[in-house]
C-alpha cells in the first residue's frame, strides 16, 4: 500500500490496533494470520515513509524498517520514520524494544530514538505539532481537502492498491 503527496491511510486490524500512513508512505503486509490458539499474527514492512502504530495489546505484530524490527504483543503506541539516512522511533505510550543489527534498544513512553546505522540515541520526545495530531487521532482540526482511506483490514482481506 502506498500513500501519495497528499494521501493518508488508516488500516484497522481485526482487534481494533490501527497503523496511519503519512504522505509518502509505503507498507508491504507480508504476514496477516492467525496462531494455532487463534491469535492473529500480523507483519508490516515499511519501506518508506512514516507510520503510526496504536496497538491494543490483544494480537501479535511485527513492524519491519531500515534493518530494524519492533515486535509487539502488548499495548503501545509509537511512531517510526524511516529515510535513506536514518530510521527514528518515537514512543507516546508504553514501551517499545527495536532490534537491529547492534542490538535491541529499548524506548520507553515520551522518548525517541534515532537508528543512524549503526549508531543510536536517545532524545525527550518532541511536542505534537498541529499538523500531526489528526495522525494520533485527534480530530479537531477543521477539515482539510486532503481525502482519507480507512481499511480494516482481516486475515484473509486483501488491501486496494491506492
Amino acid at each position: 500500500m502506498r500513500t501519495h503527496d497528499n494521501g493518508r491511510a488508516e488500516i484497522e486490524f481485526e482487534d481494533g490496533s490501527t497503523l496511519r500512513l503519512t504522505p509518502n508512505t509505503t507498507v508491504l503486509f507480508s504476514t496477516l494470520g492467525s496462531s494455532d490458539a487463534g491469535k492473529h499474527l500480523s507483519e508490516v514492512n515499511l519501506v518508506e515513509g512514516m507510520a503510526y502504530v496504536n496497538w491494543l495489546g490483544k494480537d501479535q505484530i511485527a513492524l519491519n524498517f531500515s534493518h530494524e524490527k519492533v515486535s509487539l504483543d502488548h499495548s503501545a503506541h509509537f511512531r517510526v520514520g524511516t529515510s535513506s539516512e536514518a530510521a527514528k522511533v518515537a514512543v507516546f505510550k508504553g514501551d517499545v524494544s527495536v532490534e537491529s543489527p547492534s542490538g535491541t534498544v529499548a524506548v520507553a513512553k515520551k522518548k525517541t530514538a534515532t537508528l543512524d546505522l549503526p549508531i543510536v540515541t536517545s532524545s525527550p520526545l518532541p511536542t505534537m505539532s498541529k499538523k500531526l495530531r489528526w495522525i494520533h487521532g485527534i480530530r479537531k482540526l477543521s477539515p482539510t481537502t486532503t481525502s482519507t482511506l480507512r481499511i480494516i483490514l482481516r486475515p484473509t482481506a486483501t488491501a486496494p492498491a491506492i
